[in-house]
């Protein structure tokens, strides 16, 4: 029986990849050429049941396409 139980919330990270379309291709979203570009990841709560704290984890969670800004 798994040591954690399921909370239901989530939370996302935005990290900026340091790059543009010149790096790593146009928008997946619009097709848009990008100056930058950012990762969203997310990760999901859970609580464990023998002490019952609360903690959050990446595994089995999406990773979202990247998206870019217009400057």
């Amino acid at each position: 029986m798994p040591d954690f139980k399921d909370v239901g919330l989530y939370r996302y990270r935005l990290t900026d990849t340091k790059g543009g379309s010149d790096r790593y291709g146009r928008c997946e979203k619009c097709g848009e050429p990008a100056d930058r570009t950012f990762q969203q990841y997310e990760e999901k709560s859970y609580i464990r049941a023998s002490d019952g704290a609360l903690s959050w984890t990446s595994h089995l969670c999406g990773v979202l396409p990247r998206f870019h800004r217009r400057f």
